[in-house]
């Protein structure tokens, strides 16, 4: 059984067909014959669109975009933050520190000589008059605390750390730098996929008339059958070189969707809410 996958020469649009061609099978029943097998597959015809719709893409849209969104700066930006945080803890350390707190103490504890079995009401009752006479107790704590002597080993850590957070700095900037360069290039080679489609599109029309040309030719007796032949792969190579820039600008507007977290086909952010 073969498949074979072609372009029809037709004046509209390119056409794929998928031509499923007939095959014969031999079964041997028992070993005593021969039962052949035959069937003829109908072919399918798949009207496929392959015109190039342009999709307006702002470049300065997709570069906010992706910057703003894409996991790795993300991450280098909330490592930063958690640096900067650690900066501030560890540089507290040789802060002044006072510290004011208070209390208001009031118990209440039932009588000892009460019987083993006294109901949960007489228990609440003895509390509750211990509590009445108990004096309260309330008071307030100041707590000054003043570094008065560093081992340089908390100031080593302050270095330690601004230097984390410098260094944190840094990698947010070359994220930022590859992500954009990379969206950059997607959008380079978008522009080179839509060239190239322009392109070949005009290149397959022209074969297409010659083709045309050609077949009249033909049916005239001007030019001989190999002649036609050629004029028609020719055709034929066109359309599957046209084919192949129409399926690498696809790829190329998915790349930029990927890249930027951006549709611009449907034109809405697949990561924020509209």
């Amino acid at each position: 059984m073969s498949c074979l996958l072609s372009l029809a020469p037709t004046d509209g649009p390119m056409t794929a067909v998928a031509d499923r061609r007939a095959y014969t099978t031999t079964l041997d029943i028992d070993g005593e014959h021969d039962a052949t097998v035959s069937k003829v597959l109908t072919v399918h015809r798949v009207q496929v669109d392959t015109t190039v719709r342009v999709v307006p893409v702002d470049e300065r849209l997709a570069l906010e975009h992706g910057l703003r969104n894409r996991a790795e700066v993300r991450e280098s930006q909330i490592t930063q933050r958690l640096s900067e945080i650690t900066l501030k803890e560890v540089d507290a350390r040789r802060a002044f520190l006072i510290n004011l707190s208070g209390f208001y103490e009031f118990t209440g504890i039932s009588e000892e000589t009460l019987p083993f079995n006294s109901s949960l009401n007489m228990l609440f009752r003895s509390r509750l008059d211990d509590l009445e006479r108990r004096p309260r107790n309330r008071g307030v704590f100041l707590n000054l605390t003043v570094p008065l002597w560093d081992s340089r080993v908390n100031r080593s850590k302050v270095n330690a750390a601004v230097a984390t957070v410098r260094q944190n700095e840094l990698d947010v900037q070359e994220n930022q730098r590859l992500v954009e360069q990379s969206i950059r290039a997607t959008l380079t080679r978008l522009r080179e996929a839509q060239g190239r489609v322009d392109v070949l599109g005009h290149s397959a029309d022209v074969a297409r008339r010659s083709c045309d040309i050609s077949l009249a030719r033909f049916d005239n007796g001007d030019i001989t059958g190999q002649e036609l032949a050629l004029d028609r792969q020719r055709l034929t190579q066109a359309r599957q070189a046209y084919l192949e820039a129409f399926i690498q600008y696809q790829l190329s507007l998915a790349d930029l969707k990927r890249q930027t977290l951006y549709d611009f086909v449907q034109h809405h952010s697949l990561v924020e809410n509209p």
